[in-house]
């Protein structure tokens, strides 16, 4: 009796082992927020702002890993205006090492849309690397 339900025990063992289970991956959902694994670039920060003093900017921080040897930063400052986006500024600034922080000021207008465009170019060992990144924001001056 106990080597029949042995030999039973090894039985479903094995051909528990020998079978297939189907598994899923999937990619995320296109509103979710994935951490990008950048090759030339270790932190970027972008914000919009309007301070009480009355004006607005749009400003981007960046840090390159080690070797990152330029990184150039553009801004682009658009108001919204009916059902079209209106360029009201924008900057671009070159920094020759591996960190850079560039900030663009404009003169807004309470409780209309802002929106940011910025296209950052990462260079290590003469390798670009463009991060685009968008931001919207009312202004508010609360």
């Amino acid at each position: 009796m106990k080597k029949t339900i042995l030999t039973l025990l090894a039985i479903i063992t094995l051909l528990a082992s020998a079978t297939v289970i189907p598994a899923n991956a999937a990619l995320p959902d296109t509103g979710e927020t994935v951490q990008p694994m950048w090759d030339n670039t270790s932190m970027l920060n972008i914000a919009i702002d309007f301070p009480e003093e009355g004006y607005g900017f749009s400003e981007c921080v960046v840090i390159g890993k080690t070797g990152v040897t330029k990184i150039v930063i553009e801004i682009v400052v658009y108001k919204r205006v009916g059902l079209s986006w209106i360029q009201v500024a924008e900057k671009s600034e070159t920094f020759n090492h591996f960190n850079g922080a560039s900030s663009c000021q404009f003169l807004p207008v309470e409780g209309a849309s802002y929106k940011s465009t910025y296209k950052i170019t990462v260079t290590k060992n003469n390798i670009d690397e463009v991060i685009e990144k968008e931001m919207t924001r009312v202004c508010n001056f609360n």
